[in-house]
């Protein structure tokens, strides 16, 4: 399957839950776009999705459970497949596993793409409103500047 945008014909990737732990090429991909990437994988549960063609890994989601809450990360798509909708693929993925897993909420934190979480149904939230469970994560603790924005998808079951 393919799809078109703005007249360039891409086509439709695998979406598959990556081994634990996740391939090299997810941490390789993470870094090209500055994100981090060493500690993925290190919380458990935490579920890496990736987006390939070919076999090739292109693209890639990640989602840490924190009790009763999920934490978006890690979500990325290699330059050439961006606008093509590869990262809501990924993202609707977790969000789905998400529900499956009972979750109430997911957050993400986020610097460049606010824009694109609200398009998904996050709204943004004052950091100091996130649960201490999830505020406690290497993602909120360590990685991310205080810059970055914090959102939350609340989970209907």
């Amino acid at each position: 399957m393919h799809s078109v945008v703005d007249n360039v014909t891409t086509p439709t990737p695998d979406i598959a839950v990556a081994p634990t732990p996740p391939p090299a090429a997810v941490a390789d991909l993470l870094r090209t776009a500055d994100m981090p990437a060493d500690d993925l994988g290190r919380h458990e549960p935490t579920t890496v999705w990736t987006a390939g063609i070919a076999g090739e890994i292109q693209g890639t989601a990640a989602l840490e459970q924190y009790e009763c809450y999920g934490l978006l990360r890690s979500v990325v798509v290699a330059e050439p497949h961006r606008g093509h909708g590869w990262a809501r693929l990924l993202t609707e993925a977790a969000l789905s596993a998400a529900r499956k897993a009972d979750l109430v909420a997911v957050y993400v934190l986020t610097e460049t793409a606010a824009d694109y979480f609200f398009g998904l149904g996050f709204v943004a939230v004052n950091r100091r409103a996130v649960p201490p469970v999830v505020r406690q994560s290497t993602e909120f603790a360590e990685l991310c500047p205080d810059s970055a924005v914090a959102m939350v998808r609340e989970l209907h079951v």
